[in-house]
């Protein structure tokens, strides 16, 4: 009973805190190519990173058969790579485990700001799905526990 409310309740919580954008394996759909990160006060332009190239995460092989969420903050140098986990909120640790070790090797266009590269922060969302399927999706530098 107690675990599967704790299975209700983590599934009802990812929908409703990270609503997954269905997304083909490799790729971030269109609306959702841009992190979405906050821009500096001093930047009149700005852009924020860019996925440019990324691996596919792996279901984990303690979870497989259970849905279940991963949100990283993650930090991209001025030379667009993956500089760091920073922070990190997961229906389990074998998710972060999972998405982290795909996003080591992505690559990024480097946020600019006025015409300049600079490293920033960006929050990447992973949903694992309990027949294999895992969505990615971008959105805010910045997160509550």
């Amino acid at each position: 009973m107690n675990t599967t409310m704790i299975r209700w309740s983590a599934g009802a919580m990812a929908a409703l805190t990270f609503g997954a954008a269905i997304a083909a394996e490799n790729i971030f759909p269109k609306r959702s190519r841009t992190l979405l990160v906050k821009q500096p006060v001093e930047c009149t332009q700005w852009a924020a990173p860019l996925p440019a190239t990324q691996s596919r995460a792996e279901y984990p092989d303690d979870a497989r058969g259970l849905h279940g969420d991963a949100a990283l903050l993650l930090r991209i140098g001025a030379d667009g790579s993956y500089q760091g986990l920073l922070d990190f909120v997961a229906s389990d640790e074998a998710y972060v485990r999972a998405a982290e070790k795909a996003v080591k090797q992505w690559t990024f266009v480097p946020a600019q700001c006025n015409g300049a590269a600079i490293a920033s922060d960006a929050r990447v969302d992973f949903t694992f799905r309990r027949e294999g399927a895992i969505t990615y999706k971008t959105g805010a530098s910045s997160f509550s526990r």
